[in-house]
């Protein structure tokens, strides 16, 4: 067997090794859960349901086989505006936690292995970042970009998301870089590269994966909110939207029209309490202090 098939089964035991230890935590076993429930009904649901249409002549029906939740103020199936939703929601805060988690990792790795100029310039902008109000931000640069996208949505809000992310990464390399195994890829003179994103990120990448699913919350909570208080371009199937217009169109008054503004509300917390429950199940598994016997 050679050396680098060796090496190999060695990783794949290791990442398996992972997978089982993150599957036997309860927390994090639930919290996937649901987390996977809602990527299958963003995927199932449009190939499965009809597009929500208007239509004022069935408003506010209640629960029945062909409408699960009722339908809205305007008409319109819940269940098919929660599963239509679903997918746009699931998208912005992935991109945005991805841009956020890559911007923070490289950006904090640098600015804690070099402590030099390039590093307390890295820092310096890193402490700007931190003052700005990312929310007010991504309110201001959205009206100069088309902001109806996902994908612009996802960036804008990755972008002004890292800085918070880039610190705490800091930390940990400052700490990191005084092991004796950096010391000893220092004194074998390996590249700064192979020491930053070969020896220092695999010490701190549970520390990135419990920040990627924080990242993942923040977003959901940014996203719905920004949609809510009608401060991006109006997206119909989004399920801050649903909110805006259950409480625009005084569905909350009425038992008939609560389930209109109850239904988006109930899906945006059942799917921070299965990113809650990841996040805390990775952070047990991953840390010795919280892992549970």
């Amino acid at each position: 067997m050679s050396v680098t098939s060796s090496s190999d089964e060695v990783s794949s035991r290791s990442r398996l090794r992972v997978f089982r230890s993150i599957w036997s935590n309860r927390r994090s076993r639930v919290g996937l859960g649901i987390v996977v429930g809602f990527i299958l009904l963003a995927i199932l649901g449009p190939l499965l349901l009809p597009i929500p249409r208007s239509d004022p002549a069935h408003a506010y029906l209640g629960f029945s086989s062909s409408h699960i939740l009722g339908t809205d103020g305007q008409g319109e199936d819940i269940f098919g505006e929660i599963a239509y939703g679903a997918g746009f929601i699931l998208q912005l805060s992935f991109i945005a936690a991805v841009v956020a988690t890559v911007l923070g990792t490289v950006v904090g790795i640098t600015s804690g292995y070099f402590p030099g100029y390039s590093g307390k310039l890295l820092t310096a902008v890193t402490d700007i970042a931190l003052t700005i109000p990312g929310l007010i931000l991504v309110i201001v640069l959205s009206s100069f970009v088309k902001a109806s996208d996902p994908l612009v949505v996802g960036l804008l809000l990755g972008i002004v998301g890292w800085a918070p992310f880039s610190r705490s990464i800091r930390s940990q390399i400052i700490i990191l870089r005084k092991e004796p195994f950096i010391e000893s890829a220092q004194t074998l003179s390996l590249s700064r590269f192979h020491i930053l994103f070969s020896e220092l990120m695999p010490n701190v990448m549970a520390f990135i994966a419990v920040n990627f699913v924080f990242a993942f919350e923040i977003s959901l909570f940014a996203s719905v909110g920004l949609y809510y208080l009608g401060v991006l371009p109006y997206n119909h199937l989004n399920w801050g939207t649903m909110m805006n217009e259950a409480f625009q169109q005084g569905s909350y008054l009425t038992a008939s029209g609560l389930p209109s503004l109850l239904a988006p509300l109930a899906a945006v917390s059942l799917l921070a309490l299965g990113l809650i429950l990841f996040s805390v199940g990775l952070e047990e598994t991953f840390n010795p202090r919280l892992r549970r016997n």
